[in-house]
């Protein structure tokens, strides 16, 4: 039996795809609707990529208009295709229809958007929130950490009730670390499972086995470590942001640091990877007014040399970094009350124009996230609230509450493919998955 209690399926079972059920139908008219629902699906997930969507989003769907079956009463016979293709047969007739609403409902299907008809599940944990993202296969599981020492794992599409009043969320597993604040856990692939990371603020790191939940990895740094990440292209390699010792390189396989990042600054609050992991990007604590540019640096990720740090040039600090999905931008959460926005390829320039600044940190670490497509941005408040800022037309374009006791939120997590459902953490230890 496995950690998520299970004898015989793995700890991440696949989610098959379930047609939508049609009644009163010929078999063979079931069999076309399962085809093209099918084709949607792999059609959406094509989409995902920004680039892919608009340069190949339409060949995509004839390749898979290709593979659907024409029903029995609609299906032309050889002689009256004369060697054409099923796609250049209904591009010439009436089966144009299907080809643009099969494109159009995948278009809609992956546009992010606010949720606007909320179904709320609640799950609690013991202490303040510090870290939620969504992670597994087909992104399908949460991962959340707390300042108590624990480490949870929620199945957010499992409800314990089916009323919308009463939905709670289904826990799988959870890992209690012996009352150490954990201040960031994440899940990733490894070699044939998957695997949990978690950073604490004993300054001890920990990589746990998917499967068994079980400890498979740890290193101690001398302060606290606030956020551990896998770098992208180097297999084993970890990026730990430290209170005291900056940033550092850890070989798992080798157990040892192989690269520092140093510099007269203050305790690194957050980092991301840019350009592909030949860069790294950190935002640290300002330590005063002569260090007002040690804010936000970008390293060289070979040498751990410093590239730029005339990035950021205010005596607020930065709490919290998102790399967009296209890569071409990072997004900050600044305890000044807004989110700022800078190149993320040379010169670094911040993008004074794109701030969203409707929502409250007042001292604390706010959370926010970027939808997939980048066109929306949901940030939590210290009031308890959720502010969906539009990237495009920089305006805040809905703001609702979690809870009623107005906790501030200090974990946000939008779902990679689902394109309205947004997690949320709060200071009170509760978790709130909206859609």
């Amino acid at each position: 039996m496995n950690a998520f209690g299970s004898p015989e399926s793995p700890a991440f079972p696949p989610v098959p795809f379930i047609p939508t059920p049609i009644a009163d139908c010929e078999d063979d008219d079931v069999r076309f609707v399962a085809a093209r629902e099918s084709a949607k699906a792999s059609t959406c997930a094509h989409l995902r990529d920004k680039e892919s969507r608009e340069k190949g989003a339409r060949g995509k769907v004839e390749n898979n208009l290709e593979e659907v079956p024409f029903p029995p009463h609609h299906c032309p016979d050889a002689a009256k295709l004369g060697g054409k293709s099923l796609v250049q047969y209904a591009k010439e007739h009436s089966w144009n229809k299907l080809y643009d609403s099969i494109y159009a409902e995948a278009q809609a299907m992956v546009a992010c958007r606010s949720p606007s008809r909320f179904c709320t599940q609640e799950g609690a944990m013991s202490g303040p929130i510090s870290s939620i993202s969504f992670g597994g296969p087909d992104d399908r599981y949460l991962v959340s950490s707390s300042l108590a020492g624990n480490v949870t794992v929620w199945d957010p599409f499992l409800y314990r009730s089916q009323r919308d009043d009463e939905k709670k969320l289904q826990k799988c597993a959870s890992l209690d670390l012996e009352g150490v604040g954990v201040r960031h856990a994440g899940i990733t692939a490894g070699k044939g499972t998957w695997i949990f990371h978690t950073a604490s603020a004993d300054g001890t790191c920990r990589l746990f086995d998917g499967n068994t939940l079980e400890p498979k990895w740890a290193f101690r740094v001398e302060s606290s470590a606030s956020v551990l990440r896998p770098h992208p292209q180097e297999h084993g390699v970890y990026a730990i942001g430290t209170e005291k010792e900056g940033l550092i390189a850890v070989d798992e396989r080798e157990k040892k640091v192989v690269r520092s990042f140093k510099r007269e600054f203050g305790a690194i609050n957050d980092f991301v990877f840019i350009n592909g992991g030949k860069e790294v990007m950190t935002c640290a604590e300002v330590p005063g007014k002569s260090g007002v540019d040690l804010g936000v640096i970008v390293w060289d990720w070979r040498s751990g040399q410093k590239i730029s740090n005339q990035i950021f040039l205010e005596l607020y600090s930065i709490q919290t970094l998102r790399l967009a999905a296209g890569q071409e931008k990072v997004y900050g959460q600044c305890s000044g009350d807004y989110i700022i926005s800078f190149q993320a390829k040379k010169p670094y320039r911040q993008i004074k124009k794109k701030q969203f600044d409707q929502h409250r940190v007042s001292g604390y670490s706010v959370g926010f996230d970027i939808s997939a497509d980048e066109g929306l941005i949901a940030s939590g408040s210290t009031d308890g609230t959720v502010h969906i800022y539009d990237t495009r037309r920089n305006r805040q374009v809905r703001q609702f509450s979690v809870s009623k006791e107005n906790s501030p939120i200090t974990a946000v997590a939008w779902h990679p493919a689902g394109a309205s459902t947004i997690a949320t953490g709060d200071w009170s230890g509760r978790i709130f998955v909206h859609s």
